[in-house]
């Protein structure tokens, strides 16, 4: 077996085991076997750094935040993530989202003030930690650089355009049929999850081969 068919061989039991996340469970146990083996450990440490640090405006954001399941569904995403990167996946799952509900709720000049500011922070010319939002997101890929520093680029930039997306549609939320995706279905179409798996996984499995593996995760309904 080459390499090649290596990965696909791994990326094909990966789409197994997301696939089978659909079906109904008899039990909590069994739906955590079918995701990260380490879901209960990165959903709690995950939600406790964000409780701790993000500037929620009152219980119910909070409480809108944890039923979300964010990092729940980030070990769903990537059943077989490296140990050492899946908490960083999950809080990267939260920390888009949850930007881009603030853009969501920002007028035009606003959203794109925001986004080029995080822009710019993201390159390191930002000085003031004193906003959460900011040096979350900094302190992340940051992170995400130290494990694999040619990978980050193409997470960061599949970022923006997630972001962009909830500036462009927010306008359009009123019309049935341009409904916005869900969160899972947004990170699909701004193409964050193949350079997510790239790092979860540690190979650099091209688009094709990624696609042909992973028909349930491209989908959008993982964990829906």
């Amino acid at each position: 077996m080459d390499v090649r068919d290596g990965v696909r061989c791994c990326l094909e039991k990966e789409v197994c085991i997301v696939d089978e996340s659909a079906l109904d469970t008899e039990s909590e146990s069994e739906e955590y076997e079918e995701s990260h083996i380490l879901r209960t450990q990165v959903t709690t440490q995950t939600n406790d750094f964000i409780l701790s640090h993000w500037p929620f405006e009152n219980d119910a954001a909070r409480n809108a935040y944890l039923d979300r399941d964010l990092a729940g569904l980030a070990c769903l995403c990537f059943p077989f993530a490296l140990d050492e990167r899946i908490h960083l996946i999950a809080r990267l799952f939260s920390i888009v989202y949850l930007l881009g509900e603030i853009i969501s709720e920002l007028d035009d000049d606003d959203a794109e003030e925001c986004l080029g500011s995080l822009k710019q922070a993201v390159k390191g010319y930002w000085a003031n930690r004193t906003q959460a939002e900011v040096w979350m997101l900094c302190d992340l890929f940051d992170e995400i650089r130290s494990h694999e520093y040619l990978m980050v680029d193409d997470i960061i930039e599949a970022t923006w355009k997630y972001l962009g997306l909830r500036t462009v549609r927010r306008g359009r939320q009123t019309k049935r049929e341009d409904r916005p995706p869900g969160f899972h279905g947004a990170f699909v179409e701004a193409g964050v999850l193949l350079p997510l798996h790239r790092f979860a996984t540690g190979h650099m499995v091209d688009e094709e081969e990624f696609n042909y593996a992973n028909p349930r995760l491209l989908s959008g309904n993982v964990g829906s």
